[in-house]
């Protein structure tokens, strides 16, 4: 051990090393099988939820992540701009009309239907990941007998 580190040494899981934890010895999917799946599975709903997220089958896996990252992030600052909606509705006015372009409620109403729509995007997203990895698809003691010998070579 190393005294100037904090830790013995760092343990990287992942470009497949879990895929085959599949129940009955089947395969979990990969990044890119979870891709389209999830594309497949918005597009089945709304060709408008996919095009909000900016995914696309057959995106490489960081593409991916960054993508969907990046959606989920202007998901949370969509909602948390609630407070600014009503009040915009004055930079929408109309100088030499002394009118308002949008009517009252009008923002309000796109701004709540939109926070909706995006949640049921990112329950879907919720539901693939479900689908394809959660505890009924997943072997846990065949990973824990692989993860188990391993940490015991490593000697945690």
């Amino acid at each position: 051990m190393n005294d100037n580190r904090d830790i013995d040494f760092v343990l990287v899981t992942g470009a497949g090393a879990s895929c085959s934890f599949g129940v009955g010895g089947t395969q979990l999917p990969m990044m890119g099988e979870w891709v389209d799946a999830l594309v497949q599975k918005l597009a089945g709903v709304s060709s408008g939820y996919l095009k909000a997220t900016g995914l696309s089958k057959g995106l490489p896996p960081m593409e991916f992540e960054k993508r969907l990252g990046t959606f989920l992030h202007q998901v949370t600052a969509f909602s948390e701009i609630e407070s600014l909606v009503g009040v915009t509705r004055e930079f929408m006015f109309e100088p030499d009309l002394q009118r308002l372009v949008a009517p009252v409620g009008v923002i309000e109403s796109w701004h709540q239907s939109t926070k909706h729509h995006l949640a049921q995007i990112v329950e879907l997203v919720h539901e693939s990941l479900y689908e394809l990895f959660a505890d009924p698809s997943v072997d846990i003691q065949r990973a824990n007998d692989a993860y188990g010998g391993l940490f015991e070579m490593l000697g945690i």
